[in-house]
């Protein structure tokens, strides 16, 4: 009896973990998380109003919020998508940087910030194969 207990409890833990090949999505507390390790500074901006702020009907399909944020006294756009896919088609259409299933708007042209992007949070641009590799000599923010 503790054989066959222990072959099913073997199983259902085997089964569990292979049945999902997809990494989990990443989340506002883990983006924040990394853009503190670069500048425990970053902010959030809080929309002035309910009319201003970050929409979703200004990026593409999947697109489950945005928010504005601080870093190194520079402002840049974050939106949360509901899937890699959705945040990389959408980095492609505003040629945008992401990471998993977010966009970062915003940062495109502006170096302190591309920066920022690859070395604390390995953000890529659509095409870009490794983001670190990008950076030869990382610079002190």
């Amino acid at each position: 009896m503790k054989k066959i207990l222990s072959l099913l409890v073997v199983l259902v833990t085997v089964a569990s973990c292979s049945c999902s090949k997809e990494e989990p999505k990443l989340t506002k507390v883990d983006i924040m998380l990394m853009i503190y390790k670069g500048d425990n500074t970053a902010e959030e901006v809080l929309p002035r109003d309910m009319n201003s702020g970050v929409k979703c009907t200004d990026y593409g399909p999947g697109c489950l919020r945005g928010y504005q944020g601080r870093i190194l006294g520079l402002d840049a756009t974050f939106v949360e998508f509901e899937t890699d896919e959705q945040a990389l088609a959408e980095a492609t259409r505003v040629n945008g940087y992401y990471l998993k299933n977010w966009l970062f708007d915003d940062v495109s042209g502006e170096p302190v910030l591309e920066r920022f992007f690859k070395r604390y949070l390995n953000a890529k641009r659509p095409g870009e194969i490794d983001a670190g590799a990008a950076e030869t000599s990382p610079e002190k923010n």
